[in-house]
């Protein structure tokens, strides 16, 4: 390792909506809207720039680039900080690594692959919005994870429990480990919903 996790860059966590039961029915009340993505079941892998420094971590560590290193394999193959360094700004990339060698590699991916999720702008110290964070993957022309539109979405657990069973966008045979629910207009609004037929298979 090189050092511990950046102290400017917040660690990727969401809230169970199982402990978010006044929340959802004041965001109900106050008809938020909400991007809805998948929620992969993989090894989670941030890419910063800021100012003359860069690097790759992994959930708790700033990591040293070596060639054994599978992070920073994927992100040299991708070109992950020359993609950031594009923007002129100091941003830091957060996703799932998935595929060989990571957790059982579920999706029968190839190789690894890095899938996008979350950007944070370390200047202003907050997250992209969701629709900003897909135009600017797509412009940068980094893999995002996969979105859905779900309509109708009712905000109370049951329902969203319901709503995250399925199976993955990336194999049609994989259950999915359940959804990530992201407020298109506030970034500090954002949870997870863990399907419990994910966690029946065994899963996290």
């Amino acid at each position: 390792m090189r050092g511990a996790f950046p102290g400017f860059i917040p660690k990727t966590d969401q809230e169970r909506v199982q402990n978010l039961s006044d929340d959802l029915q004041k965001w109900e009340d106050e008809e938020l809207t909400f991007e809805v993505s998948e929620k992969l079941d993989g090894s989670s892998m941030t890419v910063y720039v800021f100012q003359d420094d860069e690097g790759v971590c992994s959930r708790n560590l700033n990591l040293r680039e070596s060639a054994k290193n599978s992070l920073w394999t994927v992100c040299r193959r991708e070109q992950l900080i020359e993609k950031l360094r594009q923007t002129g700004r100091n941003l830091a990339l957060q996703g799932e690594l998935i595929g060989e060698g990571i957790q059982g590699n579920p999706y029968k991916v190839k190789g690894q692959e890095f899938h996008l999720f979350d950007i944070f702008d370390i200047d202003r110290g907050d997250y992209l919005l969701p629709q900003e964070r897909l135009t600017l993957a797509k412009k940068l022309g980094i893999c995002h994870v996969p979105t859905m539109l779900l309509l109708d979405i009712k905000l109370d657990t049951e329902s969203l429990l319901k709503r995250a069973e399925g199976k993955s966008q990336l194999n049609a045979n994989t259950e999915r480990e359940g959804l990530v629910f992201k407020c298109n207009q506030d970034t500090s609004v954002s949870f997870k919903v863990i399907s419990n037929k994910f966690l029946l298979k065994g899963g996290n």
